[in-house]
């Protein structure tokens, strides 16, 4: 995990575990209330705030982002190789945000800029109570397209954001799981791509990744071409770490593409591969 995306309900600890991530990891902590909110609560404009976003998405290859700014999230999810996702009943989420009114009160957070005082704002305590109503669906319909190209994860609670935190190596990948240090860990199938959009923004992640030397294209290999281009479409990747072999189905109506991990070929005198 180099490129971390946290988002979700407010009050749910977004600021907390980025900052927790940041220190575990040795990467650098974004809060975008920073880029937001100006001092004496002011904002720039739309225009600014986007430009300012995109030199740092554009110069950045290591950081953990936290807020929601939904408008912005699916230019933030083509840069993200993990997004986190918070969640939390709105009792909870409006309880911890008071507390948080509470111990700042009259005083600078650490994820707002100088000059922003925290103080009480009904509208935002109405947006905080309505979040899981209102918001949350177009985040979830955002998340939905981008499944497969990047990792995503879901916390629940601060038991589970301490749990998960405790989980990370200091590599950036999670405990327990293969080798701790292997690209096939964030990686999931797709059955079906939401659209073709869905489709190019999840290739384009998989040329990065073959930029970075972590997937090996292998469609130029003899041996898996005698295997499976006579008889399969698509693009096939091996895991430069673990060997592991994935395969990106183009689409092709009425079919809309697919991502497949694939095990192993099938000994029965067929070269047909076996799909988890």
């Amino acid at each position: 995990m180099k490129r971390i995306l946290i988002i979700g309900a407010c009050g749910a600890g977004k600021s907390t575990l980025s900052r927790k991530l940041s220190e575990k990891l040795g990467i650098p902590a974004v809060h975008l209330d920073r880029i937001w909110w100006r001092a004496n609560w002011t904002n720039p404009t739309r225009e600014e705030f986007d430009a300012e976003l995109e030199q740092l998405l554009l110069k950045e290859t290591q950081w953990v982002m936290d807020g929601n700014y939904g408008r912005s999230l699916p230019r933030r999810l083509e840069f993200a190789d993990t997004v986190i996702l918070l969640r939390s009943n709105r009792f909870r989420s409006l309880w911890y945000v008071l507390i948080r009114l509470v111990k700042y009160y009259g005083k600078n957070r650490p994820d707002l800029g100088e000059g922003c005082p925290e103080r009480l704002d009904w509208e935002f305590l109405r947006y905080v109570w309505n979040f899981n109503r209102d918001e949350l669906p177009k985040v979830e319909e955002v998340l939905a397209a981008y499944l497969g190209v990047c990792h995503q994860v879901e916390l629940r609670s601060h038991r589970e954001i301490d749990e998960f935190v405790a989980g990370i190596c200091v590599d950036g990948d999670l405990t327990g799981i293969g080798n701790c240090n292997c690209i096939c860990e964030q990686l999931e199938p797709v059955e079906s791509f939401s659209s073709l959009e869905s489709f190019k923004r999840f290739a384009r992640y998989m040329d990065s990744l073959a930029v970075s030397g972590e997937l090996i294209p292998i469609d130029d290999d003899e041996e898996y071409r005698r295997k499976f281009r006579m008889t399969y479409q698509g693009t096939w990747f091996r895991c430069a770490k673990c060997g592991q072999t994935w395969r990106l189905v183009e689409p092709d109506f009425p079919c809309r593409g697919a991502f497949e991990k694939i095990d192993k070929l099938k000994k029965a005198g067929r070269n047909e591969p076996i799909k988890y």
